[in-house]
């Protein structure tokens, strides 16, 4: 049994490689999604994992929840590896809520419906007993009971989204994999679901992943925080230390971008040069030294070694300073 704070998922140097068409008579290439990522998701906890569209945030959740395979690397799950349990028993305790509710969820299906589904899926032909729970989840969601016969086309996208987390709570699953779960709603709408997820966090002892390019929402919801740059782990911290101290150029930069709600100081001044990142072609040494302002000789030459300080990681030759 995972006691709280212990690692109820290892993440243990995962890659993805898919091999790319380059057109009619010219082969494939690889892409490297994934190079190399290891981590800890703890039980009970949230671990936010950030970085910008395209560093392979979404194909690690697809390949945590099972709807990928990594090229290499190994995925423990309590110790065991997630090949050892079956697809239903390894669905009902991991769950996903995805980016969109609008393509989510079935049109033609009604709430009921839709909640209630993982149940049918999962054995449960008690008809009482999942109308019982399809009801306490919309409860728990804070929407009438009303809507139990309504479609997705009558609801706005708030409700969408706690329809959505209504369904992949119903299984009373130990882990949610949260991959840009507000990033399509208002922001109003936003922070009401952002509080509706830690009161079910508390409600049900969840643990998450949290996914996301919005580091305020990431520091608002997140106790851990992963940074990752094209398939790589980059900087892992503590949220209040990895946003109060931040180590690596790219998180400096990430924390920089933020817009401030001050008129007289203007757009952020982002300290990163105008490369783009490109998976197809990745630079020798560290990924990250075309775009870096702070790199020296070295970082064109040799790939970075992993600096720990405490429970403080980067991937960077300038290293953590002592906290």
């Amino acid at each position: 049994m995972t006691r709280p704070g212990d690692p109820i998922m290892k993440i243990r140097d995962v890659t993805r490689t898919y091999q790319v068409s380059q057109g009619l008579f010219r082969g494939r290439r690889p892409l490297q999604a994934l190079r190399g990522i290891t981590l800890d998701i703890p039980k009970g906890r949230v671990l936010g994992l950030v970085g910008e569209s395209g560093c392979g945030k979404s194909t690690l959740a697809q390949i945590l929840l099972g709807l990928d395979r990594p090229t290499g690397g190994e995925i423990l799950f309590e110790d065991r590896p997630i090949a050892d349990y079956g697809r239903k028993v390894f669905g009902s305790r991991i769950q996903p809520i995805f980016q969109d509710p609008y393509s989510s969820l079935n049109p033609r299906k009604t709430v009921r419906q839709l909640i209630e589904m993982p149940l049918v899926v999962h054995g449960n032909r008690d008809s009482a007993d999942r109308e019982r729970r399809v009801r306490r989840m919309l409860d728990l969601m804070g929407m009438p009971s009303r809507v139990i016969d309504a479609y997705p086309a009558q609801m706005s996208g708030g409700q969408r989204q706690r329809i959505a987390i209504a369904r992949a709570l119903v299984t009373e699953p130990d882990v949610v994999i949260c991959d840009e779960p507000t990033s399509a709603l208002d922001v109003s709408v936003q922070a009401q679901v952002l509080n509706l997820l830690m009161d079910l966090r508390a409600e049900f002892d969840l643990t998450y992943l949290f996914i996301s390019h919005d580091l305020g929402v990431v520091e608002h919801i997140s106790d851990r925080v992963a940074v990752m740059y094209l398939g790589q782990i980059v900087e892992e911290a503590d949220a209040e230390t990895l946003f109060r101290a931040p180590a690596h150029p790219y998180t400096k930069a990430l924390l920089a971008s933020i817009l401030v709600p001050d008129p007289h100081r203007g757009p952020p001044s982002v300290p990163l040069k105008a490369v783009q990142p490109d998976a197809m072609n990745l630079p020798s040494g560290c990924v990250f030294h075309p775009r870096c302002a702070e790199a020296v000789a070295t970082c064109s030459v040799t790939a970075p070694d992993e600096s720990v300080v405490g429970d403080h990681r980067t991937r960077c030759v300038v290293g953590l300073p002592s906290h």
